[in-house]
């Protein structure tokens, strides 16, 4: 049990307590401070500042405080926020539950209340919020809670930025909630010019919208209006962006006005679901990318990753450097669809692996389903080749088009799945082979590395006193320059394959057999067996020199 914990000036105290009255606290969940690593009992202690005995029976009594789920920073903001508000902790420990509400729900919630006449907040009204919505305006003023002067209907239309009128009668008879969705019925339908088909879809999707303050869907239309361009057709199609908080839209806009030299309002536009998430959230999503060194301008190409949790996002990259497929594509532009689909992903990648499909690009493992199914039916282990591309151009420095003219003249090239290629390389560079070198090879970057091992092996172990007893006759091995030693090595692997370009498919030690799925036959037309094999001898002078030796 002190393994779970980190050593506290209370902690002991705390199991002293527990231990002596017998007190059933399960220590053995996550009932702690991963950032603090402090006990959960220390924790409400501290916060409430409260003793020893009340901070046990206080977790002992209320385990939704301490479910796995509970997020202890956004806590520690609720408290703060209701100690602002003149709630003590006495008031706190009678409604622990309103712990449990984010900040800025209790933000709308007092508004509301403010809006509906209410003069002394209470975490009471907090606690019991929807129920006391339900509960008829006369009803309210007889218990103290709204004036007997106070005129209601017409506090709530000055919050208004237009006049509406109401199409029947209002009366204190009827309850709060009543009142308040035929004011935002009202009011959208004036401002937004909504049809009733609209309100009527709005409000049976985004129920929740009937609680939200009058002042916050005023300001929020108002900035989404002025501040983004935000066409009212737009609105209506995105009814979602009304529950958004104006304020966080307001330091969105101020604190974070560019993403990749790409204005904020310009992504907002393209991606409306990013207004609802917190400012807070996309700074720790930036700092995330930029620890994992992903540069913002792949943001650009996979804005979702702003709707996601910022510790969402963070899981789902450290997740990225444990899956070798994904791993190597960390430096795409396009890695950003891997974490954003990533439980997607990782099933489809599992799923091809059961079928012995090697090659996986970004676009298939989180394209549409129809895609993928056709994909996967289809029976092709083949790819479009732009992630190996892409890969190589980056870590040889090369142009794209140069790579992709070189490794065009192997006709099985779209069939090798990048992870070997990756391999193949570093394994290149652990040998002490330069970029230099390996350019001007890159076709062998395309074998198995198995294959290259032994080749190279073979090539240094040639001694010229046994050249009439072996295939390759010339000069010794240990005298060929590094990129000789390449070609030479390419031009082995292919000779026991009669240059057709199957040395790139693996050998299954279980039966012997190619493990791959549904390939296309070894055999290539003439055509494209000579462009293969000319185009790789005649590269460079060098090369030339080396072939003249070969029988």
């Amino acid at each position: 049990m002190l393994n779970i914990f980190k050593t506290s000036s209370r902690f002991f105290r705390v199991l002293n307590y527990c231990h002596q009255r017998n007190l059933s606290v399960d220590l053995n969940q996550k009932s702690y401070i991963k950032e603090g690593g402090r006990n959960i009992v220390d924790f409400y202690l501290n916060l409430l500042d409260l003793n020893t005995r009340k901070a046990v029976e206080l977790v002992q009594k209320h385990p939704e405080l301490w479910r796995e789920n509970v997020d202890f920073y956004e806590i520690n903001n609720t408290v703060q926020y209701l100690k602002a508000n003149k709630m003590t902790n006495d008031d706190i420990l009678n409604y622990p539950s309103c712990m449990l509400l984010s900040r800025m729900t209790l933000m709308n919630r007092k508004q509301v209340l403010h809006e509906c006449g209410f003069q002394k907040l209470q975490i009471y009204l907090f606690h019991r919020f929807l129920v006391i919505m339900k509960k008829e305006i006369n009803r309210l003023k007889a218990f103290n809670y709204i004036p007997q002067k106070k005129n209601v209907v017409e506090d709530m239309l000055k919050h208004l930025d237009v006049p509406i009128t109401f199409k029947e009668k209002v009366n204190e008879e009827m309850s709060l909630q009543e009142i308040r969705k035929k004011i935002i019925n009202l009011y959208l339908a004036r401002k937004l010019q909504m049809t009733e088909e609209d309100i009527t879809k709005t409000f049976h999707i985004y129920q929740r919208l009937k609680h939200r303050s009058l002042d916050s869907i005023v300001r929020i239309i108002d900035v989404m209006e002025n501040k983004l361009g935000y066409q009212r057709e737009k609105i209506i199609s995105n009814a979602f962006l009304l529950h958004a908080c104006p304020d966080n839209l307001i330091r969105m806009l101020t604190e974070v006005p560019y993403i990749g030299n790409t204005p904020i309002e310009k992504i907002l536009i393209q991606r409306p679901k990013i207004v609802m998430t917190s400012v807070d959230t996309i700074k720790k999503i930036l700092e995330h990318l930029k620890s994992f060194e992903i540069c913002e301008s792949a943001l650009l190409k996979c804005t979702g990753i702003l709707t996601l949790g910022a510790d969402t996002v963070y899981n789902r990259l450290v997740q990225l450097r444990n899956i070798e497929e994904f791993n190597v594509l960390r430096r795409h532009p396009r890695i950003l669809f891997l974490i954003y689909f990533q439980n997607k992903a990782k099933n489809r990648l599992d799923y091809l692996k059961q079928i012995k499909v090697g090659c996986a690009s970004i676009h298939l493992l989180s394209s549409t389903s129809e895609t993928f199914e056709k994909y996967a039916r289809s029976g092709t282990d083949k790819t479009k080749g732009h992630d190996i591309l892409f890969y190589i151009a980056k870590v040889l420095n090369k142009d794209r088009d140069v790579v992709r003219s070189q490794l065009s003249r192997h006709p099985y090239w779209l069939h090798v799945p990048l992870l070997n290629v990756k391999t193949a390389f570093e394994y290149l560079r652990y040998k002490k082979f330069k970029s230099e070198d390996i350019s001007l090879n890159i076709v062998l970057l395309l074998y198995p590395v198995e294959r290259i091992e032994q080749k190279l092996k073979n090539i240094l172990e040639l001694q010229v006193e046994k050249c009439e007893e072996n295939m390759i006759l010339g000069p010794p091995a240990l005298r060929l320059s590094k990129i000789q030693l390449l070609s030479l090595c390419l031009y082995s692997i292919e000779f026991d394959f009669h240059f057709s370009g199957d040395g790139i498919w693996e050998v299954n030690k279980h039966d012997q057999k190619q493990d791959i799925y549904n390939a296309p036959l070894p055999i290539i037309q003439k055509q494209n067996f000579r462009k293969y094999k000319v185009s790789h001898l005649k590269r460079n002078q060098e090369d030339l020199a080396v072939e003249k030796n070969i029988v």
